[in-house]
């Protein structure tokens, strides 16, 4: 019986059927009993059923889930946790929510599992964790790296992450192992077991408690990259958080004026509390003055989230300890992660990771990126042959250093000179540098010859003999004094001995003569192979490359080349500022950014650009303060602008050009570094549209230098 019009047309005919045998009274009493009976009927059963079912949900209730399971369970919670981000008023990418619920996962059950088989004697991936022993390893680690290319959206991931809090902490309420204090939801206690002493009789425990803020510290680069951050804080979340980049901010955020430990902690919590506060975003240059500041606070209490922007390549000089639930390094280029450009925090994590162990650490959803967004985009990689300044540089290289054939590879022979030992100065400055000892010998005879002239003790005898002497050597030094200086002041009246042309970067060795910087370091790369030494051609001096100085002068024909032979073999190939005004006339529509490690390599190409009257294109350096940075940027942009000069080792991240379809790479880079000023025009917000060139610009060396 399904329904109420089944059952009352039952007992209709049923009614219709005792009327015929017996009276009506008789009739309506057997109906009641009969209605009765079936009501009774059916409670029975039913509560039979509820029986049942109760014992099947105890049954499933106390039966324990398979580790399959449990994690389906936990990957089903967090997939719908992540199915809607009300936090963003924008939509994420499909790469952007994966990585979240990665992130989550780390989160959530922040435990590596390491299966070792077989000898590992000599594995020091292995050893240098301890791991000696083969078999199954579970690491637990509150440390991860988001480590998604450059320009994939990086910040709001961290900011799509954080906007889940609320979610996380609801789903996973044992997530924190915090226990939150009545009337309090910002500021909780933790209580943690901590290893006092330990051997194989005894351990020694003690608990500790430390107070807990559920809020994100963001610690991120100064000027750009920070302002990168505010703008997408602000404009593309509903996150509340508070800006630390100026001493102004300082005050509108905790005054901690007449305040002892105490109240500064709660003062500093009662902010958080009462702004509900989720982000604190930190400029790197204000963070060890903020760690200071709230030095008590730092000691007493941990953060929900400690998160570190280019933890590879911050500034942030004696970064200092800090505590936290759970930190996340966000940077493209991981690998540099070991050596980072500052000590502190970020140095004492990973110094003692081997490389396989840190990559454990990384969660990175790339192939999605490039598929999702630049599967369509015309990428093209372009390599220029380039004419070394230096012919023989390649033939030398492996007697150079890495970082002293990196700037003869960048134009920046002055900068080679002065790593090498030497200086680099005009003529008068060298020679100043090279006669300082003759001229101390000088004063140091004029001295004697004075005390000998007009001492009363000598005899005459010894008077004339010992001044002939000194008046001997003094004129020696005088003609030695006189031919340095016109030999160093009058290079463009002379010639080079080796190859009996005019001076091309002139070079002067620690014996005062003077060669082009193409031909003493052939000498001395010929030399070194067959002697295992190089002597000054004139004097047969040993050469020391450290004393070899640089002599800056205009000379005329520069530029000319020394043989016919080689003119033919070289008549397609220009020097590397040549390449790029050949790329730049190619190209009238293009937009440019040129990368290099060292700004002496724009000099040259900024002089040869004004001379140029077939450009009319407006160029420069990406130099100054956080405003003057950000109003070149906007002038790229709008097309004000057409070609940027960056140097790679302090602009090469967190800087958006995305309508830059041109970019240039000076010189061989690492590739991590590569990567990243690379990412600089490949981002999210490209136009699928707009091509991308990247021109690789070599010398031979650098096709051979792996």
């Amino acid at each position: 019986m399904s329904s109420n019009s089944d059952k009352k047309s039952v007992y209709d005919d049923i009614h219709h059927i005792l009327l015929r045998e017996y009276d009506e009274e008789i009739s309506n009493k057997v109906m009641k009993k009969l209605q009765k009976n079936l009501k009774k009927l059916t409670q029975q059963n039913s509560n039979i059923h509820n029986d049942n079912k109760k014992q099947k949900i105890e049954k499933i209730t106390k039966r324990k889930f398979t580790k399959q399971e449990r994690e389906k369970l936990r990957n089903d919670v967090i997939h719908d946790i992540c199915s809607e981000f009300e936090g963003l008023k924008i939509k994420l990418f499909s790469h952007q929510k994966n990585s979240i619920i990665d992130m989550i996962k780390r989160e959530v059950y922040p435990k590596l599992l390491i299966d070792i088989e077989g000898d590992i004697q000599g594995d020091y991936y292995y050893r240098s964790l301890s791991l000696y022993t083969p078999g199954k390893y579970k690491i637990e680690t509150n440390i991860s790296i988001l480590g998604n290319e450059p320009g994939s959206g990086k910040t709001l991931t961290i900011l799509g992450l954080i906007s889940q809090d609320y979610y996380i902490k609801k789903c996973f309420p044992k997530l924190d192992k915090f226990q939150e204090e009545k009337g309090i939801d910002r500021l909780q206690w933790k209580y943690i077991t901590r290893n006092v002493h330990h051997d194989e009789s005894t351990s020694v425990t003690i608990e500790s408690k430390y107070k807990y803020i559920y809020s994100n510290l963001i610690i991120v680069p100064h000027g750009g990259v920070f302002r990168q951050w505010k703008k997408a804080i602000q404009e593309q979340t509903h996150l509340n958080a508070q800006f630390i980049e100026k001493n102004n901010d300082f005050q509108n955020f905790v005054d901690i004026n007449d305040c002892n430990d105490i109240e500064i902690i709660k003062r500093f919590c009662n902010i958080l509390k009462k702004n509900k506060t989720e982000i604190v975003l930190v400029s790197s240059t204000f963070f060890c003055k903020f760690m200071d500041r709230y030095k008590i606070v730092s000691e007493m209490l941990y953060w929900h989230r400690v998160i570190i922007d280019e933890g590879d390549s911050i500034r942030c000089p004696d970064m200092r300890q800090i505590r936290y639930r759970f930190a996340w390094f966000v940077t493209a280029t991981w690998e540099s992660l070991k050596q980072p450009r500052c000590n502190g925090l970020i140095k004492n994590i990973f110094k003692n990771y081997p490389i396989n162990f840190t990559k454990r650490l990384v969660i990175e959803r790339n192939e999605e990126f490039y598929k999702e967004l630049f599967s369509n985009v015309n990428i093209q990689n372009i390599d220029y042959r380039c004419l070394a300044p230096i012919a023989y540089i390649s033939q030398i290289s492996h007697i150079i250093s890495p970082n002293v054939l990196e700037m003869i590879n960048a134009n920046n022979l002055n900068g080679a000179i002065r790593e090498l030992g030497g200086r680099v100065g005009s003529g008068q400055e060298i020679s100043e540098v090279l006669t300082a000892n003759i001229r101390r010998r000088l004063e140091r005879l004029n001295y004697d010859r004075t005390y000998v002239s007009e001492s009363p003790y000598i005899t005459d005898n010894d008077k004339v003999r010992r001044l002939t002497r000194i008046d001997t050597e003094i004129n020696s030094l005088q003609s030695q004094l006189d031919s340095i200086t016109n030999r160093i002041n009058n290079l463009n009246n002379e010639e080079c001995v080796i190859c009996c042309c005019s001076y091309t970067e002139p070079v002067c060795l620690d014996c005062t003569h003077i060669f082009c910087s193409q031909c003493i370091l052939k000498w001395i790369e010929v030399r070194t192979r067959v002697h295992q030494r190089a002597q000054c051609p004139y004097c047969k001096r040993i050469i020391n490359v450290a004393n070899m100085h640089k002599i800056d002068i205009n000379a005329k024909n520069k530029e000319k080349k020394k043989e016919e032979n080689s003119e033919e073999k070289n008549k397609e190939i220009f020097g590397k500022d040549e390449t790029i005004i050949k790329i730049i006339e190619n190209n009238p529509d293009g937009k440019f950014i040129i990368f290099s490690n060292h700004y002496e390599s724009f000099d040259s190409f900024e002089n040869l650009l004004t001379r140029n009257r077939n450009i009319q294109k407006k160029c420069k350096r990406l130099v100054g303060n956080t405003n003057t940075i950000a109003k070149t940027l906007r002038n790229f942009e709008n097309g004000r602008l057409d070609i940027i000069l960056l140097n790679s080792q302090y602009n090469g991240a967190g800087i958006d050009l995305p309508t830059a379809t041109h970019v240039i790479l000076y010189h061989k880079m690492r590739k991590d570094l590569e990567k990243q000023v690379i990412g600089r025009a490949l981002r999210i917000g490209r136009p699928k549209s707009l091509p991308l060139f990247i021109h690789r610009l070599k010398y031979d060396n650098e096709y051979n230098n792996n």
